[in-house]
Order: structure tokens, then sequence, then C-alpha cells
């Protein structure tokens, strides 16, 4: 067991961070800690 929780999230949710992040303009670090997702988690998108 390796102590990390994998979490799926679906289209809608991703599409949603990614549009609030290029029509907001914030930081990424703003963006994953307003959504609670990790960065190595947003790259991926």
């Amino acid at each position: 067991m390796t102590g990390r929780n994998q979490r799926q999230y679906d289209e809608c949710f991703k599409l949603q961070v990614l549009s609030d992040y290029y029509s907001s303009g914030l930081s990424k670090s703003f963006i994953i800690q307003k959504w609670g997702i990790s960065l190595p988690t947003f790259l991926k998108w």
C-alpha cells in the first residue's frame, strides 16, 4: 500500500478548472489551491 490517494476527476470538472485558469488570468498556484488539486494533476490536464 502506497499511502497516496488517487482521485478521479470527471471531464466536466477538468474543463471547469481549465476554463477558470485561462479566463481568469490567475496563477497556477492560486488555481490549484482554489480547486483543491495538486500541481502535477493540473499539469497533466
